[in-house]
């Protein structure tokens, strides 16, 4: 007899990521730059790793450089949980609400994507 199989709740798929971001990640109330490694991503969120806890709701941006044009994506922190593998870390989960703006092209250009 075997075990059913995780249902994902997701609404996309995520894919695995190079550990590098194409450009900086501000998040509101850390310094100029925070730390951090990315760790999935989907069409309209990515996930990452930092050291610091942040409140949900918190905005954030990620500034990058595609084809010589500067974009400014705005993020939101949609969940925060202490990472399971790691001491005093911490996986969060940012949220973009515009559709114009696909995470993962951004990174597969980039050269991101795993």
């Amino acid at each position: 007899m075997s075990l059913p199989m995780f249902k994902e709740k997701r609404l996309a798929q995520r894919q695995r990521l190079t550990g590098l971001l194409p450009g900086r990640l501000r998040i509101e109330g850390f310094r100029s730059n925070i730390s951090c490694r990315p760790v999935d991503i989907s069409e309209h969120g990515l996930g990452i790793l930092i050291p610091e806890a942040v409140q949900e709701g918190t905005e954030a941006t990620l500034e990058c450089t595609i084809n010589g044009d500067l974009l400014v994506i705005p993020l939101t922190v949609a969940w925060v949980k202490r990472d399971f593998g790691k001491q005093d870390l911490f996986r969060v989960g940012l949220t973009t609400d515009n559709q114009e703006h696909n995470l993962e092209r951004i990174f597969i250009h980039a050269g991101c994507l795993k």
